[in-house]
């Protein structure tokens, strides 16, 4: 028996990784999938589209770190209304 047959018991499919996200976002966050493109490619997780809050869009990115999970990039994630209450400018997250 080799490492990688023991690590082999630790991967996940993207299928069974976008699966778990989709279920975060519906059952923890409330959040409907469909209003965000999330794409798991070899591990890797990119989400893009927009969200209500900034606090949201944090704990979407934080979700999406599960086990079997690369690296997850949500540059292209954005949100309407920042942790101060104000309105985002309509063309960046700043």
């Amino acid at each position: 028996m080799t490492r990688n047959d023991l690590l082999k018991v630790f991967e996940r499919t993207d299928a069974e990784i976008y699966d778990e996200i989709e279920c975060y976002l519906l059952d923890h966050l409330w959040i409907d999938p469909s209003r965000l493109r999330i794409r798991v490619e070899n591990g890797v997780v990119t989400i893009r589209g927009e969200v209500d809050q900034q606090a949201e869009a944090e704990l979407v990115k934080e979700g999406a770190r599960l086990e079997g999970v690369a690296h997850v990039d949500a540059s292209h994630l954005g949100y309407e209304v920042n942790k101060r209450g104000r309105m985002r400018h309509p063309y960046r997250n700043a």
